[in-house]
């Protein structure tokens, strides 16, 4: 729908079609907020085979998050946009002054250290490249770490060791398994949470079967939007979803001119669409049955994005031209609002793109922390 108010033309559609295989279960945003709320209410961590002073520290931020200050005057962080605000903020200030993460120096380039920082992928890179070299967040004592950060590329990694039409990766699972089971023997800080203080990055949507197994409590950060398929149930707080820009200027000034801009799921995760149109600010139109959206803890995406089961195509634009523009008016400054926690910068900046994830990741073990 295009700002002038026609249908049709000026509807920006995502240029690649949608998967024909339905999940078995669909879980509607409603479903994943009472998952959301369930998953922090309860310990499904594993418990740490002994204490550490560290999660005493994690506890305790976890009070001050759930019991945050109510903010009255806030000229960064526009209110609506957030599940609370309040302890969005408090929960980020925290993590400002306390979060150390312990960067393992262990694998070998191009598959580790080696951030590629263009194309579609490049999100995976500019985390690597950022956090490897944080002064603020990083530690060289393990024994103070909040989080321990393995800093590999899903795309390298299909790159290198990937055989062409081979159809297969199971060799880029072993290599994967052989650098989990190495890192286990040489250090114990693995072993005290079975890798539940652990956190990889990827943008390639092959990341989740390349750390199947031996990473399975590990927080794996997919940097693309998340799509859940073959209806495996999805899991709000433990994977958080990115992406990178890219778009020819004919498709730019489609999403500039439009109200909405459609987002269908797709076939694979490594897309941009939504955050293309939130950058264009188009109100995006997310379809997608079990799509958890980029931080989902905290952001409130029903607030600026429409989100429609993929059953509910027929009545597409019944559904669009029924958003009042008072309604529509409020949206549109949302997406404006959101949009500085999508951005990339060549220095990381507060509340950006690198501090979100790292963020994500903060907050999600904050909440599934288990004392020993």
């Amino acid at each position: 729908m295009s700002r002038n108010g026609s249908f049709s033309s000026k509807v920006t559609a995502a240029k690649r079609k949608t998967s024909k295989k339905p999940p078995s279960r669909v879980i509607s945003i409603p479903q994943m907020n009472k998952l959301l709320r369930k998953s922090h209410s309860s310990s499904s961590s594993v418990r740490p085979l002994w204490p550490s002073g560290v999660d005493q520290e994690m506890l305790f931020a976890k009070s001050q998050i759930e019991n945050a200050p109510i903010i009255k005057n806030e000229t960064r962080l526009y209110a609506p946009i957030y599940r609370n605000v309040s302890m969005f903020r408090r929960s980020y200030e925290l993590m400002e002054k306390m979060l150390k993460v312990y960067v393992y120096q262990d694998g070998e380039k191009p598959i580790f250290h080696q951030p590629i920082l263009d194309g579609i992928y490049a999100s995976e890179g500019w985390f690597m490249k950022h956090m490897e070299a944080n002064e603020n967040f990083v530690t060289k004592d393990p024994g103070k770490a909040h989080l321990f950060y393995l800093p590999f590329s899903s795309r390298l990694l299909e790159l290198t060791l990937y055989v062409g039409n081979s159809h297969s990766r199971t060799n880029l699972i072993e290599y994967m398994r052989n650098y989990a089971d190495m890192i286990a023997a040489k250090y114990h800080f693995w072993n005290r949470t079975g890798g539940a203080d652990h956190f990889v990055a990827a943008c390639h949507d092959w990341a989740p079967a390349e750390t199947r197994g031996t990473f399975a409590q590990v927080h794996q950060s997919p940097l693309t939007e998340s799509s859940q398929k073959s209806g495996r149930q999805p899991v709000p707080p433990k994977d958080l979803s990115l992406l990178s820009l890219q778009g020819n200027t004919n498709y730019i000034q489609h999403m500039k001119s439009s109200k909405f801009c459609i987002c269908p799921r797709g076939h694979e995760v490594n897309s941009p669409r939504i955050v293309e149109a939130m950058f264009y600010e188009c109100v995006p139109v997310i379809i997608s049955d079990n799509f958890v959206p980029p931080f989902f803890e905290v952001l409130d995406w029903e607030s600026f994005a429409v989100i429609v089961l993929e059953r509910d195509i027929p009545n597409l634009k019944n559904i669009l031209v029924s958003i009042s523009e008072e309604k529509y008016i409020e949206m549109h400054k949302r997406v404006k609002k959101v949009q500085q926690h999508f951005l990339w910068h060549s220095k990381p900046e507060k509340y950006d793109l690198f501090h979100m994830i790292l963020h994500s990741v903060w907050y999600n073990r904050i909440f599934r922390i288990r004392p020993a």
